[in-house]
């Protein structure tokens, strides 16, 4: 294999654990762990940096030179990366311990001083010793240089967070001891490969193990300490300051919201300093840890499911669950009195309710009335909810949930029909899913998806009927023991219902009532009214559950397991059911464990879709996951069968560009530049991601398994596209089985054609612009135009669809004046202000992220390239195919004008070549005229015309151009004239086939048959290929248009789609 190189230390051993904690954390990321990731990443770079640069200089650590890709300063550049994959690492793997454990409120009582002040002084201690023996040239230098440098900032994170840590000592001893072994084993690795080398002349020449010293040892395990006590910091202060931030006098109007900004940051220091001066109350910690006991022991499903909320989600929901569980227990429980004592009880905390918290009207408004002094009540779970949620959820619905007991408490009200049955759902569930909206979405006029606010929190309100008509349908016996039953008097026979109290008031609950309905003849009976409810739930739950994607992502894997686990307690109940007969009605079906804990992950890492759009194992190309399973499965036959077919025949199955990326990935694998095979003309990335084929046997297929996936991703993308602008998932499907199933394009990828891998990123970017995602959607752009310049074309047509519309910020109808008065003078109107104003409120929010995103993108990896790879990378990467004038044959109009221009003769006379002409009409089409003309419109049907205008007028046109616009086919083609008009459509694809085919017989003779027919013969078919492209570009951009893809509030309009 060669000489390992310090890159493929970190492709072999560092990136691939980092890539597994990422995915696996990823659903449950929250904006907090990137801010703290990314801080103490910052943090790491700069404090290591110059002690590296140091400790290099003087020769207590060297490396092979031609291991290493470059250096900055006397460091390689794969050091610093290590930086950053360290702390990522480590701190990924520390939050996703920690998000299991308890919650981070729970342990921030302070320790004593033997614990936190003594260490940090040994510390200090040791530091200072070791600086006096940091001696250049002498054994102790390496050691001291490590000690002397790290021991102030242990000792600084150890007083901060030692009580924090040490409290979840599980998380501490993993997070410290798997990656610092891991770290230990891949050092040895490399300095047994020779990568570098400590220096026996400044080391102590002892050694854990052979090629281990003990320098290195210490050096990765204090890293790892301090990055994980540096998350122990961060975790504290955050949970500080979501707990205290409306509560404690020193915190009141700090900024909470997550964010880079110095007043957030800010707010974290006053939060530590508050918290270290015993100026927070400790009650309010007590009185959490109950609302999380009261959650714990009612209800497994809810408490497992609360895990994979964030720290603040999570303790704003225990603190509302323990509320209604303590609300519902005075309705419930004998032990709170007689009926009209907990009637007066009740009434109590409707008052106080009615009292401390503001209206919807106030909270939208954000006209909070303030109450003098603390919120005070004697019950834990009152207080909590006081203290900490009294400015984000309003009255209505908590006073809505008391009118749910206070029909419990009077007996005389009956549920009569289904409308009483879902009536009294409302108020005990539909209530308890508005105030979760409140909490998940606080800001009044916007959701995180394409559906309103409002329509989000009726949809809440559903799912909260739902799961309460399962609670309903699963509890009848445990009801009926309590002398209560909601089951409708119209789905019963007389008689029946009060059969089933008497039967419950005179036999114990559990087996034996159990028993005794069963030999009455009523199990049957309580079987068919469950059914029958689970019927009605069934309706909701579908429709209900697509409100989740508007829901704040971090909050989407929470919300999601939730019902899950919730519906498959229904599931439980429907399979009891369908036994049908007699048999034993449970007084309450649960599911086991593992099940649940089964349903929660599967809920987590299921992609964003819905249920039944998703399907679950194999059902045909009818659902999303049987289109990607036909998809997949038919390009892993076609992986086989060009393996087969490359072993026995002459005629290869694999592209030649295939082997030109895997010669490339070669060359890279032994530490030298992909641009060292010859026709090597793409980004350096490629031949990165391609490296695995270098190893040989099976991972020479690796790049032609990434393309295809690629075609997958772009598939899926083009669905959810579809979806997200109102399309049924049937109607989607067949769109995108245009992409999925062609086989074109899976012959394409799979013969190792990278064209599907950047369908991805320019279809994925789209799909983040309709989510409004602007940072990804800029980012996949960024990316896609560094791999192939042509993507920058989609540029100005996203930019220009991001209008006011889009933001959400329309004012007025088009065409109207909007005038504002400003100290009693009107001012003009926007039709009459000055073109620089206009210009600047062009640039508004959306757009300024989309361009800066792509743009940090696009430079920082073209400069990190041009750093890497010098000029050979801007000459083979972009310039090459600026400058490209290929002669060979091809369905250019140009190519016969290129074939004559290449004749040295008349290269000699051109001042400016041809070729340079050619991007004119190209370029004004793409990137000028088809943008601003439509792309306001429609956005997905502008980047299908403007990339089909782009190939059409190339100066070099192939077969696997085509890729570019054919991923986006079945986003322009719904409602297109193409197929409402269904002989243009057909004529369009008679001419298009045609004309290819009338090119393809011209080469056929030229290639194959030794006949000159480069004219008329090719010539001729090019142009008629040309002309025919021209007239499908007309018809395609003759209808784009409509009203425009967002509304005035800024949501995806939905389209009428034939």
């Amino acid at each position: 294999m060669g000489q390992l190189t310090y890159f493929q230390v970190h492709l072999l051993f560092t990136l691939p654990p980092l890539l597994l904690l990422q995915l696996l954390y990823q659903p449950l990321r929250t904006p907090q762990d990137t801010i703290k990731w990314s801080f103490l990443i910052l943090i790491a770079v700069i404090y290591t940096t110059p002690w590296d640069n140091y400790i290099i200089y003087h020769d207590a650590w060297w490396y092979c030179p031609t291991c290493v890709v470059g250096t900055i300063g006397w460091v390689p550049i794969e050091e610093y990366l290590f930086f950053v994959v360290q702390t990522w690492g480590v701190g990924t793997l520390f939050s996703l311990l920690t998000r299991v454990e308890r919650l981070p409120i729970l342990d921030v009582r302070p320790m004593g001083n033997s614990v936190r002040v003594v260490p940090c002084a040994v510390l200090l201690a040791f530091g200072a010793w070791a600086y006096s023996l940091a001696i250049p040239g002498e054994k102790t230098f390496y050691m001291a240089c490590i000690v002397a440098w790290i021991s102030p900032v242990l000792a600084f994170l150890w007083y901060l967070s030692a009580s924090y840590t040490l409290r979840r000592p599980l998380s501490f001893i993993l997070s410290l001891t798997l990656p610092t072994v891991y770290l230990w084993v891949v050092d040895t690795v490399a300095m047994r490969a020779g990568v570098w080398h400590i220096s026996e002349r400044t080391s102590l020449e002892w050694e854990v193990w052979r090629g281990m010293p003990v320098e290195e040892a210490v050096f990765f395990a204090v890293t790892t300490g301090v990055v994980v006590l540096g998350c122990s910091a961060f975790d504290l202060a955050a949970a500080l300051l979501h707990t205290y931030a409306d509560v404690a006098p020193a915190l009141k109007g700090v900024d909470t919201t997550p964010s880079f900004s110095l007043s957030y940051f800010g707010a974290l220091v006053r939060a530590l300093l508050t918290h270290e001066f015993g100026q927070l109350d400790e009650l309010l910690v007590d009185d959490i840890a109950s609302s999380i006991d009261i959650l714990r022991e009612a209800s497994s499903s809810f408490y497992t499911s609360s895990f994979v909320f964030g720290p603040e989600m999570r303790q704003n929901l225990c603190v509302v669950y323990a509320f209604c569980r303590v609300t519902d227990d005075v309705a419930d429980e004998a032990s709170h009195g007689t009926v009209e004592e907990r009637k007066k009880k009740l009434g109590e905390m409707k008052r106080w309710v009615a009292d401390t918290f503001p209206s919807r009207e106030e909270l939208e408004v954000g006209e909070v009335k303030k109450i003098e002094g603390e919120v005070k009540h004697e019950n834990p779970a009152f207080r909590t909810l006081g203290r900490l949620l009294r400015t984000k959820i309003p009255k209505e619905p908590l006073l809505e949930l008391f009118q749910g007991y206070e029909w419990d408490l009077e007996g005389k009200r009956k549920v009569h029909t289904e409308s009483d049955l879902l009536k009294y759902s409302s108020y005990v569930a539909s209530t308890v899913a508005e105030i979760c909206v409140w909490l998940m979405l606080p800001n009044t006029n916007e959701s995180c998806g394409p559906m309103p606010r409002a329509e989000v929190m009726q949809k809440a309100r559903e799912m909260g009927l739902v799961l309460q008509l399962v609670n309903i349908s699963r509890d009848i016996l445990t009801d009926a023991a309590m002398g209560r039953c909601y089951v409708p008097f119209t789905y019963t026979s007389p008689g029946e219902l009060p059969e089933l109290l008497a039967l419950a008031s005179h036999n114990p609950p559990g087996p034996a009532l159990e028993r005794v309905v069963r030999q009455n003849g009523l199990a049957g009976r309580c079987k068919s009214w469950a059914r029958r409810m689970l019927g009605v739930a069934g309706g909701m739950y579908e429709g209900s559950w697509t409100a989740i994607g508007s829901l704040p992502r971090g909050c989407r894997p929470g919300v999601r397991s939730a019902c899950e686990a919730y519906w498959a307690i229904g599931g439980e109940v429907g399979r009891v059911c369908k036994e049908g007969g007699d048999g034993v009605y449970p007084m309450r079906a649960r599911i086991g464990r593992w099940k649940r804990l089964w349903i929660v992950v599967k809920a987590i890492y299921r992609p964003e879709i819905s249920v039944a759009e998703w399907g679950m194992g194999w059902k045909g190309v009818g659902s999303v996951g049987g289109m990607m399973w036909a998809a997949g499965v038919m390009r892993a036959v076609l992986l086989c069968y060009g393996m087969w077919q490359d072993a026995h025949s002459p005629l290869k199955y694999t592209d030649i560009d295939y082997q030109v990326f895997t010669d490339a990935a070669k060359y890279v694998w032994r530490g030298g530049s992909p641009y060292e095979r010859d026709t090597y003309r793409y980004t350096p990335l490629l031949a990165w991601m391609v490296v695995p084929t270098a190893w040989g046997g099976a991972w020479t297929a690796w790049g032609k398994v990434l393309f295809a996936v690629g075609d997958l991703v772009a598939g899926y993308c083009t669905i959810r596209i579809l979806q997200l602008r109102g399309m049924r998932t049937a109607r989607a499907l067949n769109f995108s089985a245009l992409w999925l199933l062609n086989p074109l394009v899976a012959v394409i990828s799979t013969r190792g054609n990278a064209e599907g891998l950047l369908g991805a990123m320019v279809v994925g970017s789209l799909l983040a612009v309709v989510k409004k995602r602007t940072h990804t959607a800029g980012v996949l752009m960024g990316l896609a135009v560094h791999f192939k310049i042509y993507p920058i074309v989609y540029v100005p047509a996203v930019l220009v669809a991001m209008d006011e519309s889009y933001e959400g910020s329309v004012e007025a109808p088009a065409g109207e004046g909007v005038k504002t008065e400003v100290d009693g003078e009107e001012e003009v109107s926007k039709e009459e202000k000055a073109w620089v104003e206009k210009g600047l409120a062009w640039v508004n929010p959306s757009r300024f992220n989309f361009a800066f995103a792509s743009a940090v993108t696009f430079v920082g990896l073209t400069c990190g390239m041009y750093y890497l790879y010098d000029a050979e990378f801007l000459e083979h990467t972009y310039f090459h195919h600026l400058k490209r004038s290929d002669h060979r044959h091809n369905f250019s109009p140009y190519q016969l004008l290129l074939y004559l221009s290449a004749s040295p003769a008349i290269k000699a006379s051109q001042w400016i070549p041809f070729h340079s002409f050619a991007f004119v009409p190209q370029l004004l089409l793409s990137c000028v005229v088809l943008p601003f003309a439509f792309a306001g419109r429609d956005l997905p049907g502008t980047m299908f015309a403007q990339t089909f205008a782009f190939v059409a007028f190339n100066k070099v046109c192939t077969s696997q151009y085509f890729m570019w616009y054919l991923v986006l086919l079945p986003l322009y083609l719904p409602n297109s004239p193409l197929l409402t008009k269904p002989y243009k459509g057909l004529a369009a694809l008679a001419l298009w086939v045609g004309a290819q085919a009338v090119w393809l017989h011209r080469a056929y003779a030229l290639e194959f048959l030794g006949e000159n027919t480069f004219f008329p013969g090719l010539w001729v078919a090019g142009m008629l290929f040309f002309g025919v492209n021209v007239w499908i570009l007309g018809v395609v951009v003759g209808k784009l248009g409509g009203p425009g893809m967002w509304d005035k509030r800024g949501v995806v309009r939905k389209i009428y789609w034939g």
